[in-house]
């Protein structure tokens, strides 16, 4: 069954404590309908990550950035946390668009400082919120659909959004898929693979609970930009 978004004002109504979750930008934390509670094992074990301070929420207002990446460009993006660091290796070829504004973001420092917020135990981990709640974003957003094929495969990094948003629609967050990824409908703007560190991913989503709030906070360090070949 493919699984589709609906905002936290329809989640709050319909569930008191929300299942796995893949949110949006300015618009709304959300929760993937169809998928409980029950679906996810409580986790006995989990390694906590070196601690750091809670950060205050940011508003940004961001123009768009013009275009500079075309789908010859091979990059790839590091991203540093306190729990460790992972690389994914962008997909400039598919998503020219989606990576153009994610690396703009990085270039920028904007996602230094900011936090995996959302985090559901064998499912996703997500973050690049400003706000840290789902309703942040960069003050713009751009599209770009993906394949009606594309398959949300452990380590894949796409882009979130909510149902009302169109498909391929992007702001500034992003997610991880660690496991169930079958289940998400093709939808979310795809921005590359893990490629390096996905242990670390998975320390991030031990954290995780049912709710999607993680045990410890959980920070983006840095992103840096890197291009290969």
């Amino acid at each position: 069954m493919r699984l589709r978004i609906i905002s936290t004002s329809l989640l709050l109504l319909i569930i008191g404590a929300a299942a796995g979750a893949v949110g949006g930008d300015a618009a709304a934390s959300a929760t993937l309908s169809g998928l409980g509670s029950s679906t996810f094992k409580p986790q006995v074990k989990w390694s906590r990550c070196r601690e750091v301070p809670r950060v205050k929420p940011r508003f940004e207002h961001l123009r768009r950035p013009p275009q500079t990446i075309d789908r010859s460009d091979h990059l790839l993006a590091m991203i540093q946390t306190n729990c460790g660091r992972f690389k994914i290796k962008l997909d400039a070829r598919s998503s020219p668009v989606i990576v153009n504004s994610f690396a703009y973001l990085a270039r920028s420092g904007f996602y230094d400082g900011l936090s995996f917020y959302r985090v559901v135990p064998n499912f996703v981990v997500q973050g690049g919120d400003p706000r840290g709640n789902g309703f942040g974003g960069p003050g713009y957003h751009v599209v770009e659909p993906p394949s009606s094929r594309v398959q949300y495969r452990p380590g894949t990094v796409a882009m979130a959004k909510t149902s009302a948003e169109p498909s391929g629609w992007a702001g500034s967050t992003f997610f991880v898929v660690v496991g169930q990824g079958g289940a998400i409908a093709p939808e979310y703007a795809v921005l590359g693979q893990i490629i390096s560190g996905m242990a670390t991913v998975k320390r991030i989503n031990r954290l995780g609970t049912p709710s999607g709030r993680p045990r410890q906070f959980v920070r983006i360090d840095w992103v840096r930009i890197h291009r290969i070949g």
